[in-house]
């Protein structure tokens, strides 16, 4: 072989290399429901279900909705489910779940889950339901029978809108929960001890912010009106921090001593 020859066989190994990279890097397609392993996934239609859709059944799973939408027409289950089985490093993102009869997106056993604007509509228990060490961002959930955003241990809850939930608007364990708004709830955004509570909005629901646990909270910047019951509920010790409530049943109720409170307004 001469030297041309061999620069030839060179280059097209390298492409076909790279064409090879190229095409295991691209996103399975979706179209209907089923179980999911590890991977990367794009959904190409809307899908109807007759009972639970997406089962994950491993770790290191990207499902990309692509604008689409999930919805049970019959049947019972949840949209996106783990099976009650841990997996971690999931990414769900940028489509709705809707009208299931349990939970939307129920990864309550998982960790390191990315869920990223969302919508989770109309379904028999809550929205979205994440485990440890897990974002829910830019989402929507409304309309939901119980709670529209859960997660336990660990959790960031960013930017979401969670309206008219028959139970908690949003709700969880040790947080961060910032820039979200929870309206028309039985109770608009509720958190445990160590938790910081920042820039969100609760209007209109029985409780607006409640953050139990004994305290060691951060509730900073937030606004409670409307709410027909208590704006804000806190257990102490905790700082408040340029807070407004008015309008509430009672704008605060603080549950032992010990809370220091700057600049708010009740």
């Amino acid at each position: 072989m001469n030297r041309t020859s061999g620069v030839i066989v060179a280059m097209l190994v390298a492409l076909s290399l790279a064409y090879a990279s190229l095409a295991a890097a691209q996103p399975a397609s979706v179209s209907g429901c089923g179980s999911l392993g590890s991977g990367s996934y794009i959904l190409i239609n809307d899908i109807s279900a007759s009972g639970t859709c997406l089962t994950l059944t491993g770790d290191n799973i990207t499902i990309d909705f692509n604008g689409f939408t999930i919805k049970m027409t019959s049947g019972s289950g949840s949209g996106i489910t783990d099976s009650s089985t841990a997996r971690s490093n999931i990414v769900i993102r940028n489509g709705t779940v809707r009208d299931f009869t349990v939970v939307g997106i129920f990864l309550l056993s998982s960790s390191s889950i990315q869920i990223d604007r969302m919508r989770a509509v109309s379904n028999g228990a809550s929205g979205i339901e994440v485990g440890n060490d897990s974002s829910v961002t830019n989402s929507i959930a409304s309309n939901n029978g119980d709670i529209g955003i859960t997660g336990f241990g660990n959790i960031l809850i960013t930017g979401n809108t969670a309206n008219n939930n028959a139970g908690f608007g949003i709700h969880g364990t040790t947080n961060l929960i910032s820039g979200n708004t929870a309206n028309g709830n039985a109770k608009g955004i509720e958190a445990a001890a160590g938790s910081t509570i920042s820039g969100n909005t609760a209007s209109g629901n029985s409780f607006g912010i409640i953050v139990g646990g004994g305290g060691r909270s951060d509730i900073l910047n937030n606004t409670a009106s409307d709410n027909g019951l208590t704006g804000i509920e806190v257990d102490c010790p905790s700082n408040l921090v340029g807070n407004t409530a008015q309008g509430n049943g009672q704008n605060l109720v603080q549950n032992g001593v010990g809370c220091k409170k700057f600049n708010n307004l009740f």
